[in-house]
C-alpha cells in the first residue's frame, strides 16, 4: 500500500460514527495492544485555538528535551500534517505502512461487531500506534469534535486543557453553551489536572461543576495572566495567539511543578519557534494576503480584531467559503463593516455551502455591488488581486488546497 492508496482507503471509510461511543476505537486499540497507554498525554478540547495551543505546548516540551508526539485535525494539505514527531510530520511512506498494518485489525473488529470504523477512529489509532513505536515521552492531542464521545477520549491524560468554548456542531453537541461545554468537559478524567482558558460564565459554571464531581484540580487562566505573559515573543501573528500562548504557558508551568522539569528559557524558545499554517498566516506583504481558518462567529470576531490592529482604518477584500453547518449569517454580519468587497466561494467538499446561498445571506448586510459569488475555488484570489486593497481569505480548512495551488503557480509563497 502506498500513500495514495492509504488515503483512498481512509476516504472509503465513513466520516462520522455509525454508533456514538468509544467502543469502536477501544476495541481497535485493544487489538493493537493499547499503544496509547505507553506514554503520558495532554488532551485538548474546546472550540477555538486547539491546534495553536497544542502546537505551542508541543514546541515547549520539545525545547525542554522531551520527545513529543502531536496529533491534530483537520489538515490543510496532507493527512500527514496531523501526525508529527518533535515538529516533523510523519513521512508518507510510514503513514502508508501504518494504515496497511491496521487493515487486518480493522476487518476483524468490523466483522465481530458489525460496526464500521470511521476515518477519524482509524487515523487516531494509527497515530497512537506510531507514537508508541517511536517511544515518545509525551503525546499532545486535540479532539476532533466535542470531547466526551470523541475517539481521542480513550486517553487518560495527565492534563486536560480547555480552550475557549462557544457554539459549534450544534447537531451533534447540543444547541446551547452549557450542553456543548458538558461535551467538551467529557475529556476530564479522575487523576488529571484541568487547565482552562478564560471562558464565558455559563461555560465556567459547567467546568467547575465537572471538576468538583471528579475531584480534580482546576486552574483557570485569567486576563491578568494574559498581560503578564505578553512579553513572550511569538512567530505566529494575531491577537488571539497571545491567549493561546498564555494557556500553553500555564500548562508548561503546571507540568514543571510536578515531575517534568521545564525551564523558563524552554517556554520562551518553544513559543518563539512555534509555526502553524492557516492561523492569521501572512502569505504575502505586497499585496497583503492573510489566510485564517476561523470558521465560527467567535473565531471571526477575534480575526476582525486582529485585522483592525494589523492595518488600522483599512477595508479588506474578504474571500469566504463555508460548510453547511456553520453560522454563515452571523459570520458575514461580523465582517461586513470591514469589507470593501466580499467574494463568496465554495470548496468541492460535499459539506460545502453553495456560494449562491452565501450571496443571498450577504445581501442582508452589504450592498450588492460589494458582493461577488465565484463558484470555482481556484478563481476568487485571481479576481481579488485586481484591486490593491488587502485580502483576507477565511472560513474553512477546505479552501487551503486551492489557495496553495493558485499561489504556488504564481508567487511561490508556500516555500
Amino acid at each position: 500500500m502506498n500513500y495514495r492508496q492509504a488515503i483512498h482507503f481512509l476516504e472509503g471509510l465513513t466520516r462520522f460514527g455509525i454508533k456514538l461511543g468509544l467502543e469502536p476505537i477501544r476495541g481497535l486499540l485493544f487489538e493493537l495492544g493499547n499503544p496509547q497507554e505507553k506514554y503520558p498525554s495532554i488532551h485538548i478540547a474546546g472550540t477555538n485555538g486547539k491546534g495553536s495551543t497544542a502546537s505551542f505546548i508541543a514546541s515547549i516540551l520539545s525545547e525542554a528535551g522531551y520527545k513529543v508526539g502531536l496529533y491534530t485535525s483537520p489538515h490543510l494539505f496532507e493527512a500527514t500534517e496531523r501526525i508529527t514527531l518533535s515538529g516533523k510530520p510523519i513521512s508518507k511512506r510510514k503513514f502508508a505502512s501504518l494504515i496497511a498494518n491496521l487493515v487486518p485489525a480493522i476487518k476483524k473488529r468490523t466483522e465481530e461487531t458489525g460496526i464500521p470504523l470511521t476515518y477519524f477512529e482509524v487515523l487516531t489509532a494509527a497515530a497512537f500506534q506510531y507514537f508508541a513505536q517511536e517511544e515518545i515521552n509525551f503525546l499532545v492531542a486535540e479532539t476532533g469534535m466535542g470531547g466526551r464521545l470523541d475517539a481521542t477520549n480513550i486517553l487518560k491524560p495527565l492534563i486536560c486543557v480547555l480552550t475557549p468554548i462557544s457554539l459549534e456542531h450544534t447537531t451533534y453537541l447540543g444547541n446551547n453553551l452549557s450542553a456543548i461545554a458538558f461535551e467538551k468537559c467529557g475529556i476530564i478524567k479522575k487523576g488529571s489536572i484541568v487547565v482552562s482558558s478564560p471562558q464565558k460564565r455559563a461555560v465556567t459554571r459547567v467546568i467547575r461543576k465537572v471538576c468538583k464531581e471528579k475531584t480534580v484540580p482546576l486552574y483557570l487562566v485569567d486576563k491578568k495572566n494574559l498581560d503578564e505573559d505578553a512579553s513572550f515573543k511569538l512567530r505566529l501573528s494575531g491577537e488571539f495567539q497571545r491567549e493561546n500562548a498564555a494557556l500553553a504557558i500555564a500548562v508548561a508551568k503546571t507540568l514543571s511543578s510536578s515531575v517534568f522539569p521545564i525551564k523558563e528559557k524552554n517556554i520562551k524558545e518553544g513559543l518563539r519557534k512555534t509555526k502553524i499554517s492557516g492561523r492569521f498566516q501572512i502569505l504575502s506583504q505586497k499585496p497583503l494576503i492573510i489566510y485564517d481558518v476561523g470558521h465560527n462567529p467567535d473565531a471571526v470576531k477575534v480575526l476582525c480584531k486582529s485585522l483592525k490592529k494589523f492595518s488600522p482604518g483599512k477595508k479588506y477584500i474578504f474571500v469566504y467559503g463555508s460548510l453547511k453547518d456553520k453560522d454563515s449569517r452571523k459570520i458575514i454580519r461580523i465582517i461586513a463593516p470591514l469589507a470593501k468587497l466580499l467574494i463568496l466561494t465554495q470548496s468541492k467538499s460535499k459539506r460545502a455551502r453553495p456560494a449562491k446561498d452565501l450571496f443571498r445571506v450577504a445581501k442582508e448586510y452589504l450592498n450588492e455591488e460589494k458582493i461577488k459569488a465565484i463558484t470555482h475555488p481556484d478563481q476568487p484570489l485571481k479576481f481579488a488581486l485586481k484591486d490593491e486593497a488587502p485580502i483576507c481569505i477565511f472560513g474553512s480548512f477546505y479552501l487551503a488546497p486551492y489557495l496553495k495551488t493558485w499561489l504556488s503557480k504564481r508567487q511561490r509563497l508556500f516555500d
